[in-house]
């Protein structure tokens, strides 16, 4: 067990990495010693890069495929109506009786705020 501040003079106790190592170097020794078991303490690595995060985010990107498929309405529809029936064939629902409208991709729980 390690303190945060010095008993003696309550100052914070200042470490580094090489402190933290040669402490656990000698908390194995002396568990060693007196026949206890001895904490495994495998690499730590990080979970995911930043390069497998972005490709994991374009894969589940429901915000940009229901953007395209409103741009493209946008763009052919001439009525609110026509537009409401378009999105329902691209597999897009379009809830208009709140505040704000929200588009649903179909299959998704994701939602998007105009």
């Amino acid at each position: 067990m390690l303190n945060a501040t010095d008993p003696l003079t309550l100052n914070k106790f200042h470490q580094n990495k090489n402190d933290l190592e040669r402490l656990k170097e000698i908390s194995d020794r002396i568990s060693k010693e007196y026949g206890c078991k001895i904490i495994v303490r495998p690499e730590q690595k990080l979970g995911n890069s930043h390069k497998n995060y972005l490709v994991y985010l374009a894969q589940i990107s429901y915000r940009k495929e229901i953007k395209n498929k409103l741009e493209f309405l946008m763009n052919h529809s001439h009525t609110w109506e026509d537009f409401k029936e378009k999105a329902s064939a691209l597999n897009l629902k379009v809830d208009d009786t709140k505040k704000y409208t929200t588009y649903l991709l179909e299959g998704s729980e994701q939602t998007k705020k105009n």
